[in-house]
């Protein structure tokens, strides 16, 4: 029902005469109501919708934020090739719209596609040029890179990779304490502090318990938050990060009560 009302919301507001900031709430709500339930075909199946709307008015601007989101539900479903094309579609308009901060997501977007699909030299040529857009250092969006840069360290493995990714951690770290309940993080806010977590512990830094429990203490102020059993089962059970992170923790302490490493 409630993919029904908000279809109806975006029908309402995507017009000839496009309303950019209500439109940007409404989609905006949507991915966090799909991001947090792991409900990523569903979101696949709204932004269709959206994006099919959205290209009728001709309105290149919001037409590059529904690729956006898009993009990061296909690559959640395995689908990088999609989430590559959206990135390489929101590119071009981003140049054509001369609008740097498109730019900056739609290299972001390949980045996270090209990563997945293990092409992990070319994903980090991509977020350098993601860097290299020059858009403001916000860092609720730059956190996003240096996570991106974390996890193809991770999967890179060598113990110089993950120490020359040691800065992009304690990046992350620096914005964590301005941010704690990282509310102004649109996109991956848990997965990018499990990336941290999973860095600090693979080079055995003293940090890690204590990351380890600050994202685990996030994930369950948010699962306190709702209400409804069967959307709590989908927040813990269906986004990969929220539930490796409940399980990180859980083996943590029955490793530590049982007097194990």
């Amino acid at each position: 029902m409630l993919i029904v009302y908000l279809i109806l919301a975006l029908r309402v507001l995507v017009t000839p005469q496009i309303c950019v900031e209500p439109t940007f709430f409404a989609l905006e709500s949507a991915t966090q109501v799909f991001r947090d339930l792991g409900q990523y075909a569903e979101a696949i199946a709204y932004y269709e919708r959206v994006l099919h709307d959205v290209r009728e008015t001709g309105n290149l601007s919001m037409t590059s934020m529904v690729l956006l989101y898009l993009g990061f539900y296909a690559r959640y479903l395995g689908d990088n090739a999609r989430a590559q094309s959206c990135g390489q579609e929101i590119l071009h308009m981003g140049q054509v719209l001369d609008i740097k901060v498109v730019q900056e997501w739609a290299w972001i977007l390949v980045g996270r596609a090209m990563t997945d699909l293990g092409q992990l030299n070319e994903a980090g040529d991509a977020f350098q040029q993601a860097l290299g857009v020059g858009y403001s250092r916000n860092p609720q969006y730059q956190i996003l890179i240096p996570a991106a840069l974390a996890r193809i360290a991770l999967l890179k493995g060598e113990t110089a990779v993950l120490q020359e990714a040691l800065p992009c951690v304690e990046e992350i770290l620096r914005y964590w304490e301005t941010d704690p309940t990282l509310y102004n993080v649109h996109f991956e806010p848990f997965e990018t502090c499990w990336t941290c977590y999973r860095l600090l512990k693979a080079l055995h830094d003293p940090r890690a318990p204590e990351v380890l429990e600050r994202v685990y203490a996030l994930v369950q102020a948010q699962a306190a938050r709702i209400k409804d059993p069967a959307h709590l089962r989908a927040f813990l059970e269906n986004v990969t990060a929220h539930r490796e992170i409940v399980a990180e923790w859980e083996r943590v302490h029955k490793c530590s009560s049982c007097g194990q490493p």
